[in-house]
């Protein structure tokens, strides 16, 4: 039924061009005939006239045609019309049927963007194809003795970066508020060869064990909590009771 329907569609739409392939092809036929009455030895006016009886006339031929045209819509709507007949008579049977096709497609979809997300779509970093990720046990991080031992062995990769997701609570503002953060090691944004937008990021000095604690916020963060990027810079922010100094708002596409 789609079948017809879209060829139907297709037939309205480019009606005029169908319509002249049509009288091409009858006119086609019609010399034919004409010719070959003329071989058996009548007239021209009459091998034509014999002609057009044989066909039943151009202009009857073609109507012909559109009429079916016409005919196959008239049956695909009353097919769309009598399902719909029988959709209404079935309750019970039109709500499982659209709860199935419901949840199919949003069992699609949802499957499609994380597909989309983590095997299509490309990392916002340069050289994203360059960048691999390694683990010890299926996905669960490495132990730091581990990572150490790797970064001063390894010769393969122009860096090593570690990071490891947690959260942390921030009391320096108005009220308490419980954010994602990432502890990183001080190559991470250079791994990632990520600019700041403001400030500076880590570098060798802040993985001295007597350094101080520092911390680079997101762009949104900055812009939410002190109104712009610049601002933010050496701002105290008090994470889990801690006070850290901010070095930097990264950039927008690369938060942290």
């Amino acid at each position: 039924m789609i079948g017809r329907l879209v060829a139907s569609l297709r037939g309205l739409i480019a009606r005029r061009r169908i319509d002249g392939e049509i009288l091409e092809e009858l006119q086609d036929h019609l010399e034919r005939e004409i010719e070959a009455y003329c071989l058996r030895g009548f007239p021209p006016e009459e091998a034509r006239r014999l002609a057009l009886r044989d066909l039943g006339g151009l202009t009857q031929t073609i109507e012909s045609t559109r009429d079916v045209r016409s005919t196959s819509l008239d049956t695909i709507w009353r097919d769309l019309k009598y399902g719909a007949r029988l959709l209404r008579r079935s309750p019970r049977f039109t709500l499982t049927a659209l709860t199935v096709l419901v949840l199919g497609i949003g069992s699609t979809t949802a499957i499609f963007s994380v597909a989309y997300a983590v095997l299509v779509r490309p990392l916002p970093y340069v050289d994203a194809k360059r960048l691999v990720f390694l683990s010890e046990h299926q996905n669960s991080g490495i132990a730091w003795p581990n990572f150490d031992d790797w970064r001063r062995r390894a010769t393969l990769f122009d860096g090593l970066a570690s990071s490891l997701a947690d959260a942390v609570i921030v009391t320096s503002g108005q009220l308490p508020q419980r954010l994602d953060s990432r502890s990183v090691t001080s190559n991470f944004f250079s791994v990632l060869a990520v600019q700041a937008h403001q400030g500076r990021l880590f570098d060798a000095a802040d993985a001295r064990p007597d350094a101080a604690l520092t911390v680079v916020v997101s762009y949104a963060y900055s812009l939410r909590e002190y109104g712009s990027a610049s601002a933010a810079i050496g701002q105290a922010v008090s994470l889990n009771r801690q006070t850290t100094p901010s070095l930097a708002s990264s950039r927008q596409d690369s938060a942290t």
